[in-house]
């Protein structure tokens, strides 16, 4: 009977020790999910809490400087009204997935106090995004957009943005140092007050060409 029961001690003493491993592992993959979701606002890695869509490279592991150029072409979406104020972006990019580098360009579409609200902008980190206030963006409007690399000596892109439903658009040069490692194509809730925002309901959107 002894002997039983120090076998039993020591079954139990092993499940106990298997057990605690079992849970310092699954707290350290918690942590490591949360540090990855949470603290990458730039997109430095392929989770990101606010970013869906997709991602081009020469290598997820080990990107080169090949990147010259995005496209796309979208359907504003309509967002409806909210009870509480909600954001969303449609943008393609050039960087920001494997270092802090983004040049970018899209739409957005925002419920503010309960109003619909669209609009063109573009962006390059660190700066803020900039509005383009000569675009009157509507939901259904179609858009093509493109940053194409121009002059890779100086470091000199373009970007574009078109409405072709209203037959506005964007053009101007910029200078950027970008790595060119990653172009992206994505929907967003962006960052208002420096806080990630409510996600406006956008229903569906597809990037073609």
């Amino acid at each position: 009977m002894q002997q039983k029961w120090k076998g039993w001690k020591t079954r139990a003493l092993i499940l106990t020790l298997i057990w605690i491993l079992l849970l310092a592992a699954s707290l350290y993959l918690l942590d490591l999910l949360h540090t990855t979701f949470v603290n990458n606002p730039q997109g430095q890695g392929m989770l990101n809490k606010a970013w869906a869509g997709y991602v081009v490279a020469s290598d997820l592991e080990r990107p080169h400087e090949q990147i010259i150029g995005v496209n796309a072409s979208w359907t504003v979406p309509r967002i409806g009204v909210f009870s509480s104020d909600a954001f969303s972006s449609a943008w393609i990019g050039i960087g920001g997935q494997f270092d802090k580098t983004l040049i970018q360009a899209g739409t957005e579409h925002d419920s503010v106090n309960g109003q619909e609200y669209y609009s063109a902008w573009y962006e390059l980190l660190p700066d803020k995004a900039v509005r383009i206030t000569d675009m009157r963006i509507s939901a259904g409007d179609l858009i093509v957009a493109s940053i194409d690399l121009v002059d890779p000596d100086t470091n000199q892109w373009a970007i574009r943005i078109y409405d072709v439903t209203k037959g506005e658009g964007f053009y101007q040069t910029f200078v950027y140092n970008s790595p060119r490692l990653s172009a992206e194509w994505i929907v967003e809730r962006p960052t208002v007050n420096d806080e990630v925002s409510l996600l406006a309901n956008f229903g569906t959107l597809t990037f073609r060409d």
